[in-house]
């Protein structure tokens, strides 16, 4: 029997027209610009994985939750060896939602381990583009874009139309 894929939820977190973007250490003294987010537990929506996810992770309450309308399939990378004896790989699934407030209730205090900060659409789009190539990363500029054409902003890709969005 094939195993599933792992459900997952990215969120990208919207405040003042700046998005959430954490700074992930690779081997190779690489990082890559991620944005939050984790497994879908059993019996929970896309929208509670995702404020759950965000609350552990970066101990920010998130409200607004919707979907980019963007899920990719990640078979046979993405997954500690542990999940691989389940998982035959990672499906993410994109929403978008507003910061809300600070809550450090639920956050795990190892959290993620590295930082996220606040930046423009662009800068986001910006980091992403310039970290290494990957099948995730594609994704992510993806998701930039998608969420711009949502809100309305000039396609992301076109820098000064991005800086409106400023």
């Amino acid at each position: 029997m094939r195993k599933p894929l792992r459900p997952c939820v990215r969120v990208i977190v919207i405040h003042n027209k700046k998005l959430m973007v954490g700074r992930k250490p690779i081997p190779g003294n690489i990082i890559i610009p991620v944005f939050p987010g984790g497994g879908i537990e059993e019996g929970l929506s896309v929208e509670e994985a995702a404020r759950q996810e965000v609350l552990e992770e970066v101990g920010v309450d998130i409200t607004d939750v919707k979907p980019l309308g963007l899920t990719v399939d990640y078979p046979g990378i993405g997954l500690s060896p542990e999940r691989a004896k389940v998982y035959s790989g990672a499906s993410d699934t994109y929403v978008y939602a507003k910061f809300r407030k600070v809550d450090k209730s639920l956050f795990n205090s190892e959290g993620d381990g590295f930082p996220y900060t606040w930046e423009t659409p662009a800068d986001a789009y910006e980091l992403m583009k310039s970290s290494p190539p990957s099948v995730k990363n594609e994704a992510r500029l993806q998701a930039i874009e998608k969420l711009a054409l949502i809100l309305k902003v000039d396609h992301v890709t076109k820098q000064p139309s991005l800086k409106s969005w400023k």
